[in-house]
């Protein structure tokens, strides 16, 4: 293919498009504005358990990873009520022998805790010490200790604030960020001072010299009355001198994400309260009142986009119980939160809950669950995933299966290329294969309709074109256009296609937008009906949700 010109995917660099690059449609299908912004798509190959196997607990959970200035990563968890850590050197592979950071005293478990590493390189582990044992001497916390040697070893425990020794007058979640000039600002959800009511505020605390001594007074920084402000975990975004934290918030039927900030300058000053700027909605479409989407986290990618996760029962007829991880991607003032996914496949009678998410330096994303899903003895364990962020260079698919396509995009005068290298370690001839879909006019409509088309690519070559018409895939009369090179692989095959421009409308202008989709068909065993899944956030029906890609 030489003299190609690469198409870069615009799901990263193309701005949302504009009213005149949208083509109005005909008849009863209507265009609406494309879904454009980075994408992350998650790796099944790369599932791995974090929490040590051998663990004798039945609960092992409220995973959270950090990648170290080593680029070691180091996990905290709890399990059985004592709070643990492991390490690894290669990414997640593999995990080293599980070390206690804070051993369960008698009538209390240790908590839900979060981790920092701090700029003088030493650790800083934060968590809830919660007495199951109700008695006045076990109260509710907050507690850290230090590690100064990467998490080999754990010491100098301090009690930073106590609540009530009574469930409902506690405190929970601590998690903590540090400011340029060294200031450590440690949140948490707080109900100990509101013993007549059910209401919760989100506390902070401060230190200045690396966590050896703290403030003795919290600061409420965030209070909707008549609520529960909960599960903070804070974020300095990159340039921006602001600390924004993600919170639940209850103000309303159930449990949403929202955000709470300040500048530098602003420095909790003043409560953020139900009302105001700085209190804001985190996904840009507003959930049913009745979705439940609570337990949020946020990163940050090294190109400035935010992470949100929350764990919610907005699909497959969940219930809040059976609740599971959604992510999503917002802009880099942790704003705008779309272009959902889900990391982990779980039943709909399984959950995935009290997650978390990191961005390592490669920029590619790990998502943390806590779920029985995978477990060989139906216990909670804490698993990981690797996601990508869909860059340009290739098209990546492969959440649902070890199978997966790594695809990259070419054109010239004549013709739209596709390189598809599908990995399929057992490969079922006809069933196997990728379908191309593409919008090369930019129609973005919501359904199928005319000018878009599909390529359906069996691994053995064989082809299948369909053209959309009022929601439909109608065959398309001429298939043989389409020009297919299929090769067998060790791992798999790998499939070359060439449309011709002529039968897709026309070759777009420069710097003019085109979508695409691509689905891997898989069929593990013969007989089986084919898994199909999409490209990140797509719909093969829905073709204004492809993936955007600018000619180049």
């Amino acid at each position: 293919m030489c003299g190609l010109l690469n198409l870069i995917l615009a799901g990263v660099l193309l701005a949302a498009c504009s009213n005149s690059e949208v083509n109005e449609p005909s008849d009863s299908v209507r265009s609406v504005p494309s879904i454009t912004g980075a994408r992350i798509a998650w790796d099944h190959s790369t599932l791995q358990q974090v929490s040590d196997p051998a663990s004798p607990s039945n609960y092992n959970g409220y995973g959270r990873i950090k990648q170290l200035q080593d680029n070691s990563l180091i996990a905290i968890y709890e399990s059985g009520g004592s709070i643990m850590s492991r390490k690894s050197t290669d990414e997640g592979k593999t995990w080293s022998n599980t070390v206690t950071v804070a051993e369960k005293p008698p009538g209390i478990n240790m908590a839900v805790p979060d981790l920092l590493e701090l700029k003088d390189g030493s650790l800083l582990a934060m968590y809830n010490p919660r007495p199951h044992a109700i008695d006045p001497s076990r109260k509710f916390g907050i507690r850290i200790r230090k590690s100064y040697d990467k998490g080999i070893t754990w010491k100098d425990e301090q009690l930073l604030y106590e609540a009530g020794y009574q469930f409902e007058n506690g405190c929970w979640e601590p998690a903590a960020v540090q400011l340029p000039n060294g200031e450590i600002q440690l949140f948490f959800a707080n109900e100990g001072i509101y013993t007549s009511s059910s209401e919760q505020n989100i506390s902070m605390l401060r230190s200045t010299d690396n966590g050896a001594t703290w403030s003795a007074n919290p600061e409420i920084v965030s209070f909707r009355p008549g609520s529960r402000d909960g599960m903070p975990v804070p974020l300095l975004l990159k340039g921006k001198s602001t600390v924004v934290f993600v919170i639940e918030d209850n103000g309303f039927t159930t449990f949403k994400p929202y955000t709470i900030r300040n500048t530098f300058s602003e420095n909790w000053a003043s409560t953020v309260g139900a009302s105001g700027s700085n209190r804001s909605y985190a996904l840009k479409d507003k959930l049913n009142d009745h979705i439940y989407a609570g337990a949020p986290y946020i990163a940050q990618l090294s190109t400035g986009e935010t992470i949100l996760s929350y764990q919610a029962n907005a699909t497959d007829g969940r219930t809040e119980r059976n609740s599971v991880m959604m992510v999503a991607v917002g802009d880099e003032n942790a704003a705008g939160f779309n272009r959902i996914t889900e990391p982990f496949v779980i039943p709909v009678n399984g959950s995935g809950q009290w997650n978390s998410v990191c961005v390592l330096k490669d920029n590619s994303v790990v998502a943390v669950t806590s779920t029985r899903a995978f477990s060989a003895s139906n216990r909670t364990e804490v698993w990981m995933i690797r996601g990508y962020i869909i860059d340009g260079n290739t098209i990546f698919v492969g959440r649902k299966t070890n199978s997966q396509i790594n695809a990259s995009i070419t054109h010239d005068d004549k013709n739209l290329h596709f390189l598809a290298k599908v990995k399929d370690q057992h490969v079922i001839d006809n069933s196997d294969g990728v379908t191309f879909f593409i919008d090369a006019q930019n129609k973005s409509y919501e359904k199928p309709h005319t000018g878009i088309f599909s390529v359906s690519v069996s691994a053995l070559g064989n082809v299948a074109v369909k053209e959309g018409k009022d929601g439909n895939w109608i065959t398309f009369s001429h298939p043989e256009v389409v020009k297919v090179v299929s090769r067998p692989a060790p791992d798999g095959y790998t499939l070359e296609v060439s449309v011709p421009w002529s039968m897709l409308g026309g070759k777009p202008g420069a710097g003019a937008r085109m979508g695409v989709n691509l689905q891997l068909s898989e069929t593990e065993t013969a007989g089986q009906v084919p898994i199909k899944e999409d490209a990140t956030g797509c719909n093969a029906n829905e073709p204004f949700s492809w993936l955007s890609e600018k000619i180049n």
